[in-house]
């Protein structure tokens, strides 16, 4: 009994040492930060019925002592909103929170989310797995080696598409697809499959998603498309989000085929999109309308396992949705999404690759070690067994479901890895709640081929068939003695073949200009116009002149172009890089079709030499240069007119092209267009695909010209593997588009946005990120009409481009209705100076004007124009009130004792720096500097042209840029010493006027200007001071920083209450730090 007794008083002392010694442990393991991405809000909200299990998946990691041993795991999550801008916006923040921290990031569950941050991660060496993006480009190891998924890609259900229709005996089906990649990828991968399985595609079609907010115009090409698809095919397959299937069904219900007659399948729906508050579509009153038509859809769905594990993690989901972080109840009717377990899974997967890592001595920061060691393997997952393939895909097993009423129902299962489907017993209830399946065509056939014809249908297709006999014999022997004719011109390589020793290419000393052509690497880099090197060494420019022979005998090295005379004529000679050369029919044609294009705006081909080394494509060489050349070269005098007729030249000839063999262009960019003696623009480096691949590409210098001679190709191009050298004519027009951009800086396409490298603009535009990525143009530039037609022919999907003919009528309807060349510009031009010969001749008067010009541009900087014209008509200058204006004053802390410690020259030198800066700065806002004092700068807003409220946001917004600017500003005698300025401003009422008359002043005089005055006096060094008045105006534009100073008493007024500018919400400014500024006893105050 004493035992006993005993033995009970050490229990509780037990679990204290046990208790202790567990922590300690748990103390002691290494902590891991879990990064999850999970869509709570936006377009697809699965967050909020699935998002816990990733804490029940580190609970029971954390709890394993097998694995992850010496590691504790914890998690943050952020809400990507379904959107590539938000979910980029919260992945660097927490990139810059965790920084080296930061180990791995599960998710995001949308494809436009996984693109942008798998890029983002493998530069961060980090690895990704996401539970939720299907998008097929997502598997390319060699642009995501850190990535992988717990889910497969959608472009894997073409085999279940096939076992479907195969099921129901349907041979024949159309798909209309989102044009966003995810859904194209997919469509695309169903079309193959079905019709490698011989069921036929009748209609494909792409249209844009709804949330792009289309026009009605676009909607009724929506509309069009479905109506023609109901005439091709019964099995409907849309491959699109919620919104859009509920859209397109809709209109399916408008044209009265949800009547049993037609099927509709669907991936992935989701039930919260057949009400329109759930979508982009918004409250559009057809809720129930909805409800019904959307009775009998087929749902493809990731299976939904029925285990004792997913019951658990159900009811874990449940009761963790309602504690922190996620604070949110579930009611009972709502579902914990399967898509629970892909996250699950998708935590579990990293932790078993990490933990296989670091058995190899591996870190936890080698994120494409642990990415592959997420490859090629096979786990017990929450649901069942999880495979992944090589390229970090999952193999699932997918259900397709049947609505009835507002749920679905599972009707089959298949199997991914043996592609089988097995039925379940159920009901199917079809659209338009008929239960037997429709047959996928009319019962007379698509084409009323099954029913029989009468006698004289049989007599007339009799007849038909003679004539038709006949009519074939005849063009049969037509086009066979056509054909002996082109193969007596083909084989006749005389016309086109070229002795390399009949080419005269004279030598000539270095250091004359000489001018470009066609070459193969664009000389266009990301500055302004500027000369540049090609890849021989020589520097190029262009001469506004006509070409002299000492500009012609210079051989030409750009890139892979010389120049040189062939029977008497110069021709331009692209250099072709192949060790041999087999010249096969195909090349013959090639020839052919080349030497057959003649057009007025295609530079003429003469032939090629085709013996190795020296093998040639020769062209008529045109004596101003490339337009590359010409636009870069800023003693060529180049207005709109002739801009205009560079743009219709191109156009032209472009459209010539695609209406021969050749089709497009291909390589179409600035460098390639090149411009003869007449000023005409001639596209140039077109056709002979064959002849020119296979060429060894070391004819870049580096990758910087590699990636800057892309900034003409079209992104769908670019996300080609192989484009070849044939493009396509919507890549033409896309790169025309660049070529107008170029035409409108006169410099290269990117040249105002410095902040990417050629590599970064490339895959910026490759992405197709939004907004898209396209070449800025101040809006001075060009004309509006014309900035239009540039975004219209750089769209980013191609089909929304417009065809070089429309290009033309486009361009001829901005020119009034007329097709202006350059020579119509020259004849032009000759006019104007017939008719200003007069004064061309009165040098004097000319000489006079120019000083007097001077003489007012000097005047007007000390008063305003329309005051100083009035004066020099002897006018007086009446007072004027200006109810609404801010005024502006700053000094320097400490000026009276820099002064003390500094000659005068030295003092006029530091201000005339200080005030020349200042002066930039102002030069960018609507304000009227009024005087400087010694150190005193006094701007205003307002006057003498009135802008509304406008000024008090121009006066603030110049106040902090002045502020930032001194960040950059150094006192020449004295540059370790911050410079102490203080700014305030008021806004109220003045009157304005002019003062004197020897030197007249414009001054403004009022309350307001004393006020001014005393908030910069009253204020701190490094700060803006603002009054009450200002403050207010700032507030309701809510775009500014503030924050109360409190009561300040000022001469003549009192205690008033005055704030401090911080910034813009809009706006960076890199302000000095406030530590730096000057103690309050070093300041004045007044």
């Amino acid at each position: 009994m004493a035992f006993t007794v005993r033995l009970k008083s050490l229990i509780p002392l037990m679990c204290v040492v046990l208790f202790y010694n567990n922590t300690e442990a748990v103390e002691s393991r290494k902590n891991l930060t879990v990064v999850v991405l999970v869509p709570w809000t936006g377009a697809w909200p699965i967050g909020k019925r699935m998002a816990p299990a990733a804490a029940v998946a580190i609970d029971d990691i954390n709890n394993n002592d097998a694995l992850l041993p010496d590691y504790h795991l914890d998690f943050v999550w952020k809400d990507t909103g379904c959107s590539a801008r938000e979910g980029m916006d919260v992945t660097m923040e927490l990139y810059e929170e965790l920084r080296t921290d930061l180990r791995v990031i599960i998710g995001p569950g949308c494809d436009a989310v996984c693109g942008p941050i798998g890029v983002l991660a493998a530069s961060w060496n980090v690895p990704v797995v996401s539970w939720g993006c299907a998008s097929s480009h997502l598997s390319n190891k060699d642009e995501y080696p850190t990535f992988a998924r717990t889910v497969g890609p959608f472009a894997k259900t073409g085999a279940l598409f096939v076992s479907l229709l195969k099921h129901f005996g349907w041979s024949r089906a159309a798909i209309l697809a989102s044009t966003q990649q995810v859904w194209q990828t997919t469509s695309l991968a169903i079309k193959l499959a079905l019709e490698d399985d011989g069921i036929a595609v009748a209609f494909f079609q792409s249209f844009d998603p709804g949330y792009a907010q289309m026009s009605e115009r676009e909607r009724a090409m929506h509309h069009d498309a479905l109506e023609t698809a109901k005439t091709k095919a019964r099995i409907l397959i849309f491959c699109a989000n919620g919104g859009d299937v509920r859209e397109m069904l809709l209109m399916a219900a408008d044209l009265g085929i949800v009547n049993g007659d037609y099927v509709f399948v669907v991936i992935n729906f989701a039930p919260d999109a057949i009400l329109g508050e759930n979508t982009w579509m918004g409250q559009d009153g057809r809720d129930e309308e909805a409800k019904r038509v959307f009775n009998g859809l087929l749902n493809v769905h990731v299976h939904t396992p029925l285990l004792d594990d997913w019951e658990r993690l159900e009811r874990e989901v449940r009761y963790r949705m309602a504690g922190p972080p996620f604070d949110r109840g579930m009611q009972r009717y709502e579902k914990v999404d399967v898509y629970a377990a892909m996250l699950y899974d998708a935590v579990m997967l990293y932790a078993l690759a990490l933990d296989d890592a670091l058995n190899e001595g591996e870190s936890e920061t080698n994120g494409v070690r642990v990415a592959q060691l997420m490859t090629d393997r096979t786990f017990d997952g929450i649901a069942g067994m999880v495979s992944i393939d090589e390229y970090g895909d999952r193999s699932p097993n997918y259900v397709i479901q049947n609505l009835k009423g507002d749920r679905f129902e599972d009707i089959a299962n298949f199997a991914t890895a043996n592609k089988s489907l097995e039925m379940r017993d159920v009901d199917i209830v079809w659209a338009g709640g008929k239960t037997s399946p429709p047959i996928d065509s009319p019962e007379c056939g698509w084409d009323n081929d099954l029913c029989e014809d009468d006698s004289y249908q049989i007599a007339l297709g009799a007849v038909g068939s003679a004539v038709t006999f006949l009519a074939v014999a005849t063009t049969v022997i037509f086009f066979w003695y056509r054909k002996c004719m082109v193969e007596r011109n083909l084989n006749n390589q005389s016309l086109w073949i070229i002795d390399y020793a009949d080419i005269i290419i004279p030598e000539h000393p270095l250091g004359h200009s000489t001018t470009t052509q066609g070459s193969t690497g664009s000389r266009v880099g990301l500055g302004s116009k500027s000369m540049s090197k090609s890849v021989g060494g020589h520097t190029h420019s262009s001469t506004g002149s006509g070409t002299t022979d000492t500009n012609i005998f210079h051989t030409i090295r750009s890139g892979k172009t010389i120049v040189g005379k062939y029977k008497g004529s110069w021709v331009a000679m692209k250099k072709i890089e192949r060790e041999k050369l087999v010249i096969t029919r195909k090349h013959l044609t090639e020839f052919k079709q080349m030497r057959d294009l003649l057009h007025e705006n295609v530079n003429i081909f003469v032939g090629a030499c085709i013996y190795p080394p020296r093998i040639y494509l020769i062209t008529t060489f045109c004596s101003k240069g490339s337009l590359q050349d010409v636009l870069e070269n800023d003693s060529i005098q180049i207005d709109n007119n002739f801009k205009m007729s560079f743009a219709m030249d191109i156009a032209k000839g472009m459209a010539f092209l695609h209406g021969t063999v050749i089709a497009s262009h291909g390589r179409l960019k600035s460098s390639n267009c090149v411009v003869d003696s007449r000023w005409v623009v001639k596209v140039t480096d077109y056709g002979m695909g064959d002849f020119k691949c296979d060429q060894d590409e070391s004819a870049f210098e580096s990758e910087h010209a590699r990636f800057t001679d892309m900034f003409w190709t079209a992104p769908e191009l670019l996300r080609c593997a192989t484009n070849g050298n044939y493009g396509s004519q919507k890549g033409d027009v896309y790169g025309y588009g660049i070529i107008l951009a170029e035409i409108a800086l006169r410099s290269g396409p990117y040249s105002a946005q410095s902040v990417l490298d050629p590599k970064g603009i490339i895959q910026a535009v490759k992405f197709g990120q939004e907004p898209v990525y396209r070449p800025f143009l101040p809006p001075d530039s060009c004309l509006h009409e014309m900035h239009r037609l540039m975004e219209s022919c750089w769209a980013e999907m191609p089909d929304r481009r417009p065809s070089f003919a429309s290009v033309i009528s486009w361009l001829k309807k901005m020119n009034g209705g007329k097709l202006m060349s350059v020579v119509d510009n020259m004849f032009s031009m000759m006019e104007k100076y017939a008719s200003n010969l007069e004064e061309l001749v009165q040098e004097r008067t000319s000489q006079l004007d120019e000083e007097k010009r001077k003489t007012d541009e000097l005047l007007y900087r000390m008063i305003p124009v329309f005051v100083a014209n009035k004066l020099k008509l002897g006018e007086t200058i009446a007072p004027q009130t200006f109810e609404s204006v801010t005024v502006y004053f700053s000094d320097i802390v400490g000026f009276t004792k820099l002064s003390a410690a500094s000659s005068p020259l030295q003092v006029v030198d530091f201000l005339n720096d200080l005030y020349t800066l200042f002066d930039g700065v102002i030069e960018r806002y609507d304000v009227y500097k009024v005087e400087t004092i010694g150190d005193a700068y006094m701007v205003a807003s307002g006057l003498p042209e009135m802008n509304g409220n406008r000024h008090v946001s121009e006066i603030a917004t110049m106040a902090l840029e002045l502020l930032s600017s001194l960040k950059n500003f150094t006192i020449r005698h004295l540059p370790k010493k911050q410079l102490q300025l203080r700014c305030g401003f008021h806004t109220g009422a003045v009157v304005a006027g002019v003062v004197g008359l020897k030197m007249p002043r414009y001054c403004l005089f009022g309350d307001t200007v004393n006020t001014a005055s005393r908030m910069e006096s009253s204020g701190l060094a490094l700060r803006i001071h603002v009054s009450w008045s200002s403050y207010v105006l700032l507030l309701d534009m809510g775009t500014f920083i503030m924050e109360k100073r409190g009561e300040v008493t000022m001469k003549g007024k009192g205690a008033v209450t005055t704030y401090w500018l911080h910034g813009r919400s809009d706006m960076h400014f890199d302000l000095p730090d406030v530590e730096l500024a000057a103690p309050l006893e070093e300041h004045e105050f007044k």
